[in-house]
């Protein structure tokens, strides 16, 4: 008789609880700089260079830009020649995300948080309470961390985290002008390129002041577009009441309300005002700055795409497909059932391995970019 196999129960190993982390004192900055390119660097020093157990707050607004994700298409995203004739700048931030317009009615905040204590949908409640202290009591959060009155958005965000330490920033709509955001956040290209990078998820907007007097339709078809909007509790707490809404939706007092909410989550903190001038003493706050604001970063990031359009050549009524890679023409190429003129392939060739500045118009490029290469042979 064969003995009887035990079987010996392998034991079950219990995953690591994760380590506590113990919070300092948490801080507040705020910065009187309108530079988008100052007020990014900035944050991202303070996201590199300050402890990571200190829970910071930092509250900022910029002048008239649009600033678009890491991994998108400025072509795609915006129109770079619309931006330029308005003398707004087109900001390239370092975290994901989607394309978004700023003017001094758009305050900006960024949450910065030990890795292990970041959550989204917990900071998401944080802002939509600050939205409510603020006297917006319909503000509402969805299922991708952004903050809704209604069907209309009014505060979206992005992420970065490294290995201890992770960021949320957004924008606060307050008195930004709302026509101004679809005009600066709208391309002539959409239906004639194909690319790789990352979309912009498009949602109506409208500023805080504007929704103040502003009803949902009774039949509640719009908001059937956001079914993901779900309630949130009231806060404890309110800042003053203040009749009219230009004065209760303003910088200073949507700093209040997000210091007020930092503060009951995380207890009294230390106020920090910072200016431009400080930013610039600090030198890897001017180097960021130096390459947020380069050719290299806001169009030389931009991922391999393909557009169809033309030659910048007013006689030339070829059609043609630019690859484009790292904001540099890699080759242009013709359609098959098309036999294009000398000249056509002379200044295709002659196009090649230059910056592609397009034209929204017709997808050229304009002869500044053209010149120093219009004369190679054929």
């Amino acid at each position: 008789m064969r003995p009887t196999a035990l079987l010996l129960a392998r034991p079950v190993k219990s995953k690591p609880k994760p380590p506590k982390v113990t919070l300092s004192t948490p801080r507040i900055y705020t910065s009187n700089s309108l530079s988008p390119w100052y007020n990014l660097s900035y944050e991202d020093w303070l996201f590199r260079n300050t402890p990571v157990e200190v829970p910071i707050l930092f509250l900022y607004r910029n002048e008239h830009c649009v600033v678009i994700g890491r991994n998108q298409n400025p072509w795609l995203e915006t129109s770079p020649r619309l931006l330029a004739s308005r003398g707004w700048p087109l900001v390239r931030r370092r975290s994901g995300g989607g394309a978004v317009f700023h003017d001094p009615g758009n305050s900006n905040f960024c949450m910065l948080l030990p890795r292990l204590t970041f959550h989204r949908p917990t900071q998401t409640t944080m802002v939509r309470q600050a939205v409510q202290k603020l006297g917006e009591r319909r503000a509402r959060e969805n299922g991708r961390f952004d903050v809704f009155v209604d069907e209309f958005k009014i505060s979206g965000s992005a992420f970065k985290i490294i290995a201890e330490r992770a960021y949320h920033h957004g924008t606060m709509l307050l008195s930004t002008n709302s026509e101004l955001v679809r005009e600066a956040l709208t391309s002539q290209f959409d239906k004639r390129m194909i690319t790789e990078s990352i979309l912009s998820k498009t949602s109506p907007v409208m500023n805080l002041v504007e929704l103040a007097g502003w009803e949902p339709e009774k039949d509640g078809e719009a908001l059937e577009e956001e079914p993901a909007i779900k309630a949130g509790t009231e806060v404890e707490s309110m800042l003053p009441e203040v009749a009219d809404p230009t004065e209760r939706f303003t910088h200073e007092r949507f700093i209040t309300a997000m210091t007020d909410v930092w503060e009951e989550r995380f207890g009294p903190g230390e106020k920090i005002a910072v200016t431009e001038e400080e930013m610039r003493e600090i030198a890897m706050v001017q180097k960021g700055a130096e390459e947020l604001s380069s050719w290299d970063w806001v169009y030389g990031q931009t991922p391999y795409f393909t557009l169809r359009g033309k030659l910048p050549q007013p006689d030339l009524t070829e059609k043609v497909e630019y690859k484009v890679y790292h904001g540099v023409i890699k080759d242009i190429g013709f359609p098959a059932l098309q036999e294009p003129s000398q000249d056509a392939k002379r200044l295709a060739r002659a196009l090649v391995d230059s910056t592609a500045t397009f034209q929204e118009a017709m997808g050229e490029l304009p002869p500044s970019a053209t010149t120093a290469k219009q004369d190679d042979p054929a």
